[in-house]
C-alpha cells in the first residue's frame, strides 16, 4: 500500500513556478527555465525548503510528441543544466520532436547545492599527509552546515538518490508530462534506476549507458573494473592475429612495464580507516509510519485534483553500528604494531561512536569482551605464538554480534570454514604479507 501511496502522485506539483523563457550559456537558442519548490525533508513540509531549478528545450516540430526526454547527470554532482550545451548537441535529432528536460539534482548546480572547495595548490606534504582527505571533508562538512537551507547537520542526510528522484517527478507534474523517457550515464544510470523503482508508471523508455547499479559500492570498485577490463583488452589481443602479430609481447612488456615502477603503498591507517568509516557510519533508512496530522489536515483543504503527493520520511538507524574485532593470539606482533592498530582502533570507534567487540582466541574461542567506545584494550593482549589457529569457531562468534564489519588482526594460517555475510578485513604484519586471504581484504601493517 505504501509503495502504490507513493507511485499514486496526481495532480500539478506544489509550489511551481511558471515556465520562463531565458538563456543558458553555450545554448544559441532560448530555453525555458522553471523553478519548484520542495521541502528539503518530505516528512516536514512546513520545515526548510530548497528550489529545484530546471531547463526545458522545447521541441523544434509544431506537432511534439508528449513524452518528453530527461536526461540525467553523472557524478553524482554534475549540474544537468551546465551538460545541457554538450548534450543537446547529441541530441538534436531526438529534440526534433520531443522536449529534452535538464534537472539540477537537489545539491548539484542551482538546486541548493553542496560544494567543497577545491584546492588547487597543495605542497607534497599536504598531499602526502594520511590525515589530509578526512581533514579537508571536516572542512567541507563546516562550511556546508553554514549554507541557509541547512539548519542542522542531519539535513545533509535529505540529499540522497531517492528524494532526488521524487524532485523529478515533481518536476513531471509540473510540465504536465503523464510519461517520460530518461536517458542516463553512469550514476546517471543509478538514479534511472531509482525513479523506475518508485514510479515505474510515469516512464515510457529507459536508456542506461554504463550502469552503476544500487549494489555497487563506488568508487570501491572501479580499480577491479578497469583491471578487469584490460586484462580483457590483453586476451582479445592475443586471440586477434592482426594485434597478435602487431603486438607479440604486449602482455610481458606491460608486465615488464609495472615492475620499473616505484613501489608506493597507502599508509595502512588511511586504508583501515576507509574502510570502517565506510561501514560503521550510519545510514539513514525509509520511514513508513503514519503521515503527520498536519499533512492530513492540509489534504482535506486542497481541492479534488490537487492533491499533496505523500512521500516517505527518513530517519536514522536505532541501532549503533558495531565493529567486531577478532584476534588470533597463536601468533605473534610486535608491541609498536600492536600499539598503533589500538590507537587507530580505539579513535575510529570514538569518532563514529560504534560499539567495539573483542572476540580472543586460537583453535577456538578465549575470552569475548564488549569494550567502551575507544578503549579497546587492544594494546593489553598477550600472544602466545607457536599454536594453531582455526579461524571458523571465531568467525561464528563474531557473526553472533551482528557486526557491521570485522577485522581479524591475525598471521593468516588456518581454515576459515564459515564465510559471513558482512565485510572482513584480514590485518597481517609484513611478514605474513605474502598469505591469501580466504575472503574479504587484507591489510598490511607495515
Amino acid at each position: 500500500m505504501a509503495g502504490a501511496a507513493l507511485c499514486a502522485l496526481a495532480g500539478p506539483a506544489a509550489h511551481a513556478q511558471p515556465l520562463t523563457e531565458c538563456r543558458v550559456a553555450g545554448l544559441r537558442h532560448s530555453v525555458q527555465c522553471g523553478v519548484l519548490q520542495r521541502a528539503l525533508d518530505p516528512a516536514r513540509p512546513d520545515g526548510p525548503k530548497i528550489d529545484i531549478h530546471y531547463v526545458v528545450a522545447p521541441a523544434m516540430a509544431r506537432r511534439k510528441l508528449p513524452d518528453p526526454v530527461f536526461l540525467l547527470a553523472g557524478g553524482p554532482g554534475q549540474s544537468a543544466i551546465t551538460l545541457a550545451p554538450s548534450m543537446l548537441a547529441l541530441f538534436a535529432r531526438l529534440n526534433n520532436r520531443r522536449d529534452i528536460v535538464f534537472v539540477d539534482q537537489r545539491g548539484t548546480g542551482k538546486s541548493a547545492p553542496l560544494e567543497c572547495a577545491d584546492p588547487q595548490r597543495e605542497s607534497l606534504a599536504e598531499q602526502a599527509d594520511p590525515d589530509r582527505p578526512f581533514k579537508r571533508l571536516m572542512e567541507c562538512r563546516a562550511a556546508l552546515l553554514k549554507l541557509p537551507y541547512i539548519k542542522a547537520p542531519g539535513d545533509l542526510g535529505y540529499f540522497t538518490t531517492t528524494l532526488a528522484m521524487q524532485d523529478l517527478d515533481a518536476v513531471r507534474q509540473a510540465i504536465g508530462a503523464e510519461r517520460i523517457n530518461l536517458v542516463g550515464a553512469s550514476y546517471g544510470t543509478r538514479a534511472a534506476l531509482e525513479y523506475a523503482r518508485q514510479f515505474p508508471q510515469a516512464v515510457r523508455r529507459s536508456v542506461i549507458d554504463g550502469v552503476a547499479p544500487p549494489d555497487m559500492v563506488l568508487p570501491a570498485s572501479f580499480s577491479t573494473d578497469g583491471q578487469a577490463a584490460f586484462d580483457k583488452l590483453l586476451a582479445d589481443c592475443e586471440r586477434e592475429p592482426a594485434c597478435s602479430k602487431a603486438f607479440p609481447t604486449l602482455r610481458a612488456d606491460w608486465s615488464a612495464l609495472l615492475a620499473d615502477l616505484p613501489r608506493t603503498r597507502t599508509p595502512w591507517q588511511q586504508v583501515l580507516r576507509t574502510q570502517l568509516a565506510r561501514a560503521l557510519t550510519p545510514r539513514l533508512g525509509i520511514s513508513w509510519s503514519r503521515p503527520a496530522r498536519s499533512y492530513i489536515a492540509n489534504q482535506g483543504r486542497n481541492h479534488a485534483g490537487h492533491r499533496l503527493p505523500w512521500e516517505p520520511g527518513f530517519t536514522t538507524a536505532r541501532r549503533v553500528p558495531r565493529l567486531v574485532v577478532v584476534v588470533d593470539v597463536s601468533g605473534s606482533i610486535e608491541d609498536a604494531v600492536l600499539a598503533r592498530f589500538a590507537t587507530e582502533i580505539d579513535a575510529i570507534t570514538r569518532r563514529l561512536e560504534a560499539g567495539l567487540t573483542l572476540v580472543v582466541g586460537d583453535d577456538r574461542v578465549r575470552a569475548v569482551t564488549h569494550c567502551e567506545t575507544g578503549h579497546s584494550q587492544l594494546a593489553e593482549l598477550k600472544f602466545e605464538g607457536g599454536g594453531g589457529t582455526d579461524f571458523t569457531p571465531l568467525l561464528e562468534e563474531a557473526d553472533r554480534h551482528r557486526p557491521d564489519i570485522t577485522v581479524v588482526l591475525t598471521d593468516l594460517e588456518g581454515p576459515a570454514r564459515f564465510r559471513p555475510r558482512w565485510p572482513v578485513v584480514w590485518a597481517v604484519q609484513r611478514q605474513h604479507a605474502a598469505a591469501v586471504a580466504p575472503f574479504g581484504r587484507l591489510l598490511v601493517l607495515d
